[in-house]
């Protein structure tokens, strides 16, 4: 049997590895890191409210420029737990002319097909009452994320100053809140407000919910391969802490890196694993000044 890789990385996207003002890769740092991991055998999940598609066209390209095989283990769960997919070797004879990420003459990488749990999708009535919201009181603001599957997610505008949708946001979270209340939603759906998005989710997804879809990704792709006993996760909010709770309630090793500046109204709770803050950075600042000792101690 072959030797368990010697470190998994469950990753929130937003914060740690992209740029939230940015949302792209901007540190080469993280994609050199991780491409250096994967591409090593570790296996590596982005666990994430965004959809697949923001993972397939965003984040992979980024990887695949600093070098990611295409038979690297790479998985990612979207939409808190709602879709995923993996990152698969496809033979490719071709030039590399066909819009794929490979060069072409040789295997090349491509995200496999989607999984999507059905029964997490906000009903079409909401949809279509959020976007009316969106519409006629905030497109100043913010946008429609078309590409998620299950959720309603407005996004902040990236023209627009992150203190502006900040100054409106409240009024937007009451608006998507009231149409919940009047269709009697409460009970399976919820929103969750984040520094650049108001989402609206089942109360079924979460981080927890995307490490045990991660895990079983990361299982049917190891052909018989022990998993990590070592997990490193990273995330910027609180409820990134779910998914570390889960690998930790699982009897792995846990290591957290807590990607959110200090403030008067945060600090990292009390838990049973490591946990690296490093108050003076945050965001992606934060994770890529951590990650080269993981690289460093996975690979020697």
């Amino acid at each position: 049997m072959p030797d368990a890789p010697p470190i998994g990385l469950l990753l929130d996207v937003d914060g740690p590895v992209s740029s939230p003002v940015e949302r792209r890769i901007v540190r080469d740092a993280i994609a050199e890191g991780l491409t250096a991991l994967a591409n090593a055998g570790c296996p590596l999940v982005f666990n994430t409210g965004r959809s697949d598609a923001f993972v397939r066209e965003v984040l992979l390209p980024r990887l695949v420029a600093a070098g990611l095989r295409p038979d690297a283990p790479v998985h990612a769960v979207g939409e808190k737990g709602a879709t995923w997919f993996s990152w698969i070797a496809v033979d490719d004879p071709g030039s590399g002319t066909d819009g794929g990420l490979g060069t072409g003459g040789g295997p090349r990488g491509e995200a496999g097909p989607v999984g999507i749990d059905d029964a997490l999708r906000v009903p079409v009535d909401y949809v279509d009452a959020a976007h009316r919201i969106l519409d006629d009181r905030f497109a100043d603001w913010a946008f429609w994320d078309d590409t998620k599957r299950t959720m309603v997610s407005i996004e902040a505008r990236t023209d627009v100053p992150n203190a502006e949708f900040r100054r409106i946001q409240p009024e937007l979270d009451a608006a998507l809140q009231a149409e919940l209340d009047a269709r009697d939603l409460g009970g399976s759906f919820e929103l969750e407000p984040s520094i650049i998005a108001c989402d609206v989710q089942h109360r079924g997804v979460g981080k927890d919910v995307g490490a045990r879809r991660a895990l079983a990704l990361v299982v049917a792709g190891a052909h018989g391969a022990p998993l990590p006993r070592l997990w490193l996760t990273a995330g910027d909010s609180r409820s990134d802490y779910r998914m570390s709770d889960e690998l930790h309630a699982r009897g792995f090793e846990v290591v957290h890196v807590d990607a959110r500046a200090a403030d008067a109204d945060w600090a990292p709770p009390e838990v049973a694993y490591r946990v690296i803050h490093r108050p003076d950075l945050e965001h992606d600042d934060a994770f890529a000044a951590v990650l080269p000792e993981f690289v460093e101690r996975a690979l020697g």
